[in-house]
């Protein structure tokens, strides 16, 4: 999000709190900065989050926007990512739906009450499978937990870029190509230096590729090299 645009973006929602409408779906980084911002002007909120760890939060002042939940039927392997491709596709802005949850080998989205007819009617293929979408009680998400796949991984320095292209198999200088079209996030934010050294549960992100949190060093080897922990974000 542009300089400009980011504060629309901010102006835009804080108007809407004044008024007391709720905000759509935001992410970590939209809500610390919306939250400075109600905090400065001492504007009381709450925040709304469908499970405990969920990546996208609701400020409100007295009401919630209303959700659908639907089950996405398939005899199919999905991902995150292909799920999240296929609403993209559907040019819809990603403040109308929620995290996308995997509970049992099931896979579910929440939506925005009003873009729900127009899921429902457009969503029909995921990926080069065809799909159909039920709608279920948002309460059977209730207790759901962030799963995550833990990876150790041995490198040479806490650098992201040299954490990142053993991650992913790839060569520092192709990293700096990911890091230039803005496709590595950390901390929420686009990253801008190569050769950040990662901190104790610092989040990036590189697109197509996954959310990762690094936990910590586990061990020195004898050659130098450091023994790190990351958690892979499943669902």
């Amino acid at each position: 999000m542009h300089r400009k645009e980011n504060k629309f973006w901010k102006e835009y929602n804080v108007g809407r709190l004044e008024k007391g409408l709720p905000t759509n779906f935001i992410n970590e980084k939209e809500y610390r900065e919306l939250t400075n911002i109600l905090k400065k002007k001492h504007i009381k909120y709450k925040v709304y989050e469908l499970y405990s760890e969920c990546d996208n939060k609701i400020i409100y002042i007295d009401r919630l926007p209303k959700f659908k939940c639907f089950k996405i039927i398939t005899d199919q392997e999905l991902s995150h990512q292909m799920i999240m491709g296929s609403l993209f596709s559907l040019n819809l802005d990603k403040s109308l739906f929620g995290d996308i949850f995997v509970e049992d080998n099931n896979y579910y989205i929440v939506v925005i009450d009003a873009i729900s007819q127009y899921i429902k009617e457009n969503l029909t293929m995921i990926g080069n499978n065809y799909i159909k979408l039920k709608e279920v009680n948002l309460n059977i998400l209730t207790n759901h937990k962030r799963n995550y796949e833990q990876i150790n991984l041995i490198v040479p320095s806490l650098r992201i870029d040299t954490v990142i292209a053993r991650l992913i198999h790839t060569s520092r200088s192709k990293i700096d190509n990911h890091i230039n079209n803005k496709e590595v996030l950390l901390n929420y934010n686009e990253l801008t230096n190569a050769n950040y050294k990662l901190h104790e549960n610092d989040v990036f992100s590189i697109r197509r590729y996954g959310k990762y949190i690094y936990v910590g060093i586990i061990k020195n080897t004898k050659k130098d090299n450091l023994v790190i922990e990351l958690k892979k974000y499943i669902s």
